[in-house]
């Protein structure tokens, strides 16, 4: 069962009937039909207590697919839409049991590559949608379509996984600006 999630819902990974350990986060868009093709990256950030991440291997985006521990790992870079697994146009793959104890947190953004020169916003790209996937059976759990909220921004940070007591929950954050990949590096302490 699909649980369609909105802004500021979240579940507890654990208490889904199965403890799971392994998780891949999917976005997917459709190509431009138009203009100049939409670029949205994905990254994802490993943040310890402080907030913060603690070296640039925290950071796991389209020139460091994966952490030093292997935890998450990113798929290549698409930078039409036009890509796919099972829709997915990119996805980090999270296995929970790998993550060190020192990390509480992994925020996941997505961004779109060169906004500026080519005049684009979320409000532009059809169809873009983030989702939670149990990566042993292939079965969706969760779902947050981008929708016209984030109609003028230009970057997402989109939602969490946080460690609490030793489980896992996954949040939809849903929070739209007008930033490039540098402000995130900036915010979480690797620049």
């Amino acid at each position: 069962m699909v649980i369609r999630l909105e802004k500021g819902m979240g579940i507890n990974l654990n208490k889904q009937g199965e403890t799971l350990t392994k998780v891949r986060l999917g976005m997917g868009w459709d190509p431009s039909r138009s203009s100049a093709a939409f670029d949205l990256d994905a990254s994802a950030f490993m943040l310890g207590s402080n907030g913060k991440a603690t070296r640039e291997e925290d950071f796991v985006f389209y020139n460091n697919l994966s952490d030093a521990s292997g935890a998450l790992e990113h798929s290549v870079d698409d930078r039409t839409g036009g890509s796919s697994l099972d829709g997915d146009d990119e996805y980090i793959i999270v296995d929970l049991s790998k993550v060190q104890e020192k990390y509480e947190k992994i925020i996941f953004v997505v961004t779109i590559d060169e906004y500026e020169s080519r005049r684009q916003n979320f409000g532009m790209v059809d169809n873009a949608y983030v989702r939670l996937i149990n990566e042993q059976n292939g079965s969706e759990i969760a779902r947050f379509d981008l929708t016209e909220d984030m109609s003028t921004a230009t970057a997402l940070t989109f939602c969490e996984l946080k460690r609490e007591s030793g489980d896992w929950s996954f949040n939809i954050i849903g929070q739209g600006e007008n930033v490039n990949l540098n402000a995130f590096l900036m915010r979480y302490g690797l620049a």
